[in-house]
């Protein structure tokens, strides 16, 4: 099943849309990272597997794609890690992705699960706010720092466990955006 995620990268100080795509098939398991992508970021494919799964989340063996758009962009950093993992998890059934049409994900995911700070918060949750989207959730470390951008909703987690709780219970309607 396909799913996508909106996200953020930065150029220089200023940020750019992102949209985390995934596509979860029946085939050969593995995740299979493209979209003109760093080292560091290609290497979201441990961190987010190692994260989801000592979040208490067994995935079922699939063919997982995920590209992060557009592909003409270089995307840096460890920023992606959570927009991944959600859209995996969207892609497999586990979310559902018309929760999210007005949220962002930013955040590193270690191998335990746990959220860990990016650089680059506040051009990346002022780019959001300008292009309309109405949240976004980070890691919990980033929310002082996010907050300075008024007229956008910020949900900081310590770890993917809790944010999934969260994600997984919402309401379309009453929570996140």
């Amino acid at each position: 099943m396909f799913a996508s995620i909106k996200s953020a990268g930065l150029m220089g100080i200023r940020g750019f849309m992102t949209e985390t795509e995934a596509d979860a098939q029946n085939g050969i398991p593995g995740l299979f990272l493209s979209g003109a992508l760093s080292s560091e970021t290609k290497e979201a494919q441990y961190r987010v597997l190692n994260g989801i799964k000592n979040s208490g989340i067994d995935i079922r063996p699939k063919k997982i794609t995920v590209n992060i758009a557009p592909a003409s962009i270089r995307k840096q950093g460890t920023g992606f890690d959570l927009s991944i993992a959600v859209a995996i998890l969207c892609s497999l059934g586990e979310l559902k992705q018309e929760a999210f049409s007005d949220t962002a994900f930013l955040g590193e995911i270690g191998l335990d699960g746990r959220l860990k700070h990016i650089s680059g918060i506040l051009p990346r949750v002022m780019f959001l706010r300008d292009r309309g989207i109405g949240s976004v959730v980070l890691p919990r470390d980033c929310v002082e720092e996010a907050s300075v951008i008024e007229d956008i909703d910020i949900y900081g987690f310590s770890d993917l466990k809790t944010a999934l709780e969260l994600l997984r219970a919402r309401d379309v309607s009453e929570q996140l955006g």
